[in-house]
């Protein structure tokens, strides 16, 4: 599941994402940052969904591709029910899905 997630990002979205989209790529490290910077803990956010909630449709990226191209561009969905699992059932099977998250931390003197 992560290769067709990765592969949909990176590959089919990549024309579509707005430029101010490489500080999240980049961690916001190239933001300026004026304060002594700390260490900050990974952290991710965890989520539930079953295979037909995981259709990925929000985001600025996908509504780009939609708008330029249709959804018949849209193939993400076939890969993404491919990778979840076919079968009796399958499609609505819960599994628990992470994003990790970049944060900059900082000490205000």
């Amino acid at each position: 599941m992560v290769v067709v997630i990765a592969r949909f990002y990176s590959d089919v979205l990549e024309e579509y994402w707005p430029p101010e989209r490489r500080h999240v790529e980049e961690g916001y490290r190239s933001l300026p940052f004026p304060f002594e910077e700390i260490d900050a803990p990974d952290l991710a956010i965890s989520m539930d969904v079953g295979g037909r909630d995981w259709i990925c449709r929000d985001g600025v990226a996908v509504r780009a591709l939609e708008k330029a191209e249709g959804p018949a561009r849209f193939e993400f969905r076939r890969e993404r029910a491919r990778a979840w699992g076919r079968g009796r059932g399958r499609q609505t099977e819960v599994r628990t899905v992470h994003w990790a998250l970049a944060l900059r931390v900082g000490r205000v003197k």
